[in-house]
This record gives C-alpha cells, sequence and structure tokens, in this order.
C-alpha cells in the first residue's frame, strides 16, 4: 500500500478485527500509523500506533520489532528516556533489530543512559 497510507491503515485494521491478538499485525498497522503521523502530525496517529504497540507488546513480549516501534514512538513525542528503555528491550532480545540510522538520531538528541552505545 505505497503512498496511501489511509488505505493501508483501513486493510490492517480489519485484518487485526479477524485476528486481535495477531502481535506482528499489530506491529505493522502502528508502524503505518506512525508514518501517518510523520505526514500529518496529527497526534490521533500517536495515540492509536502507541495503544497497538503496548498491546502487540502484552501479547508477545519477546518481539523486538514492537519494542523498537515503540522506541521510535517515543522518540517522536520527544520522551527520550522512554525511547532509551524501548530501544533497550529491542536490543536485549536482538541486537539486529535496532536500526542504526533511527539509533544515530536518538543518540543525537540524547546520549544512551545506559552508555551501551557511544
Amino acid at each position: 500500500q505505497k503512498g496511501n497510507l489511509a488505505d493501508a491503515v483501513k486493510m490492517l485494521g480489519r485484518g487485526l478485527m479477524l485476528a486481535d491478538s495477531n502481535a506482528v499485525l499489530m506491529t505493522d498497522l502502528a508502524t503505518v500509523q506512525l508514518k501517518a503521523f510523520e505526514q500529518s502530525r496529527d497526534s490521533t496517529d500517536l495515540d492509536q500506533a502507541e495503544r497497538h504497540l503496548l498491546r502487540a507488546i502484552t501479547l508477545q513480549p519477546n518481539y523486538a520489532t514492537a519494542h523498537l516501534k515503540t522506541s521510535y514512538l517515543y522518540y517522536l513525542r520527544a520522551d527520550y528516556g522512554r525511547a532509551w528503555q524501548y530501544l533497550h528491550q529491542a536490543r536485549h532480545i536482538d541486537l539486529n533489530s535496532i536500526e542504526l540510522v533511527y539509533l544515530n538520531d536518538l543518540m543525537q538528541k540524547q546520549p544512551d543512559p545506559q552508555r551501551f552505545f557511544r
């Protein structure tokens, strides 16, 4: 669904209605909502993404991507402490899940409080 985020949100939302405990699908939906926020700056997108990501983590606590996307959500909210918390949770689960461009962006906003990344 390139280019049409609203359609992607609707389609993924319908899928979630059929599979309401699918953490991967929730994370995909939240990822599209984060992209929609980046374009529109509508905080409703962030609120919905947060709800989906936190539920995905509850359902599948070892899903590193959900933690990483939650980190990015808090980065977008300028809550860098929480962004680092979720990034480190993702790192503990799967170091390879860390997106280096995002990591550098977060480090520019606030140094790693755990001093793992320098």
